[in-house]
């Protein structure tokens, strides 16, 4: 059950790329990546460094999960959202997220597929699959907010952090850092106390502790100039790389 809410939170990442990087050959014939092409999750080419969408979300989401086999029943009949409708490429996949509780839509009857993931809607899903109900912390930007008590779940619990100013920040996207520490805590991994892997983080950073413990457990990697680019937002092939890691997946034969 833990790999499976690792797994789904680890997607939620991707959804909030939106650093560009080229897409190389060698990146292409990651193992991690080539399961993700097989199993329909990210398509080949430059879109794998690309901004996901929430319908290319609810797609990824779909594809890593056992209901990939259900996408060709769903056809193109009907439609949850006004802007969804059946001929969308997306269609299938955002009505079984939805139908799972994955995702939802917005209440003025809308699914903005081609909205990104926010930090609020990370949070609430923390809450959710983790079912966390006890330890709050709030901050002083989500008063009124409609994830506040997701939020609060969440960082009380020690899922996810706000800011030295306070703040939550609820629209923002997730960065590296913020990833590792989300991805450590639910493989609940221990990393060295020397934290030397990478020229951008110090040993003060509050993220240290979380990208030593990530690289250590191969559940994440810097850059070839020795940098980890914490403050980067994490790419959909860093993602897809990251889930089929802690899977253990292999490319179908």
């Amino acid at each position: 059950m833990k790999k499976r809410i690792l797994a789904f939170l680890l997607a939620v990442s991707i959804a909030v790329s939106a650093l560009v990087l080229p897409v190389s050959a060698a990146s292409i014939n990651n193992t991690a990546l080539q399961t993700a092409i097989t199993l329909g999750a990210v398509p080949t080419g430059q879109e794998l460094s690309a901004n996901i969408t929430r319908g290319a979300f609810a797609k990824m989401l779909v594809s890593f999960s056992t209901y990939r086999e259900s996408v060709g029943a769903q056809g193109t009949v009907g439609t949850l959202y006004r802007d969804v409708p059946g001929s969308s490429q997306w269609a299938p996949y955002i009505r079984i997220a939805v139908q799972q509780g994955w995702m939802n839509g917005y209440t003025d009857g809308s699914f903005q597929p081609n909205k990104s993931i926010t930090r609020a809607e990370l949070a609430t899903i923390i809450a959710r699959f983790a079912k966390l109900d006890v330890n709050t912390k709030t901050f002083s930007d989500i008063n009124g907010h409609w994830a506040q008590k997701n939020i609060e779940l969440a960082a009380g619990n020690g899922w996810i952090n706000g800011y030295e100013d306070g703040t939550f920040r609820p629209n923002a996207p997730i960065t590296r850092a913020e990833f590792a520490k989300i991805a450590v805590s639910f493989a609940q991994a221990n990393g060295s106390a020397v934290y030397s892997y990478f020229t951008d983080v110090k040993t003060t950073d509050w993220f240290a502790p979380y990208v030593t413990a990530a690289k250590d457990s191969s559940l994440i990697e810097g850059y070839s100039d020795g940098s980890f680019k914490p403050e980067n937002r994490i790419t959909r092939a860093e993602a897809c790389t990251i889930i089929n890691r802690t899977l253990g997946r292999a490319p179908d034969a």
